[in-house]
């Protein structure tokens, strides 16, 4: 559990600097841009430590500690999502290209999470005339999700503590949660001063969180390794 408190420590540190520099810089002036403008410091900073995990979990898949069927699984999981996490970073090549991105519902798609978006909007759209439908959809959806976890979070977390994998699994948690809160405040739902650059931090923290991931996999791979 080490490596999770000196993550938590670091972020903490972290994000309390880029508070107090944000919070202290001219709204107008380039600092803030660092935070909040595509292509700068903070975003340039999440890409690369996606395209960092992508790299590193690739190269782990070929190192002996991590050849049990469980870390190959996860580490694959942890590439895929590196590589995309990276190419939402780069809106796909949108701006380094000139690439015309495709338009639905008025909103443009250059990203995954404007998926999430577009869904809300519609959802909210339709509330207006079909609030019962909707009402019943998000509270099936909520019963169901409840029984899943019912089902196999506490099979899942058992395994786990029992394999001393819990680490590696708090992390990932932590990766899921921050995503979901930033997907929530990109939404513009909850405006309020400084969201934007909120936002920016919350894609870091769940950048590291997932190279952390990575590494935590294969640390206790290793660590359970016979010694000879």
């Amino acid at each position: 559990m080490k490596y999770v408190w000196i993550y938590i420590g670091a972020i903490a540190l972290i994000d309390a600097i880029a508070g107090v520099v944000f919070v202290s810089a001219p709204s107008d002036g380039l600092v803030r841009g660092y935070f909040v403008s595509e292509d700068s410091l903070i975003e340039n900073l999440t890409a690369s430590f996606y395209l960092l995990t992508c790299l590193f979990a690739l190269v782990l898949l070929n190192i002996r500690s991590t050849r049990t069927m469980r870390g190959r699984k996860a580490l694959m999981l942890f590439s895929v999502f590196g590589l995309i996490a990276f190419l939402e970073e780069l809106s796909y090549g949108e701006r380094l290209f000139d690439i015309e991105m495709p338009v639905l519902s008025g909103m443009k798609i250059d990203a995954v999470h404007d998926f999430f978006s577009l869904g809300l909007d519609l959802t909210l759209s339709l509330a207006a005339v079909n609030q019962l439908l909707i009402f019943l959809g998000f509270l099936t959806v909520l019963v169901l999700s409840a029984a899943a976890i019912f089902m196999y979070g506490k099979r899942h977390w058992e395994a786990a503590v029992a394999h001393q994998f819990y680490p590696a699994y708090l992390m990932a948690l932590f990766f899921v949660v921050l995503i979901i809160f930033s997907l929530i405040i990109d939404t513009g739902l909850f405006e309020f001063p400084g969201f934007r650059a909120l936002e920016e931090c919350l894609e870091l923290n769940a950048a590291l969180a997932l190279l952390m991931s990575c590494f935590l996999t294969y640390k206790l791979g290793a660590d359970r390794l016979p010694r000879s």
